[in-house]
């Protein structure tokens, strides 16, 4: 875990390794992702399909996401931001509030701009 840390340390590293994780976000739907979650609680489809396993890849990645925030966050005394890309990845995954615009972008800017900012190291 020491290694993670001394990783994303790094305010650069951690900014381009969310920002490479949340364009997977935005690739991933054109794909029709998110349709896995619509059709199966309209009951028409199952989950096991080629839109399921893509899903499950757009919800590993905002886990990730989730994850390096809340281990930034620790660094810089701030592990409450992991807030922002949970409430991403529920704007994202949940088929009526997915339909809102811009809200997991901006949750996402608001975790990078409050990951590299500097903060009181802790160990």
């Amino acid at each position: 875990m020491q290694k993670i840390k001394e990783f994303l340390g790094s305010p650069v590293i951690f900014a381009l390794v969310y920002f490479v994780l949340m364009l997977s976000t935005y690739v991933l739907p054109y794909f029709r992702s998110t349709f896995a979650v619509a059709s199966v609680w309209a009951g028409s489809q199952s989950m096991f399909n080629g839109a399921a396993f893509l899903l499950g890849l757009q919800v590993v990645a905002l886990a990730v996401m989730a994850w390096i925030t809340f281990v930034r966050g620790s660094i810089t005394g701030r592990s409450w931001i992991v807030i922002f890309p949970l409430l991403a990845l529920v704007f994202d995954i949940v088929p009526i509030l997915s339909l809102i615009p811009f809200v997991p972008t901006v949750m996402h800017l608001i975790a990078i701009v409050m990951g590299v900012q500097p903060g009181a190291a802790r160990g």
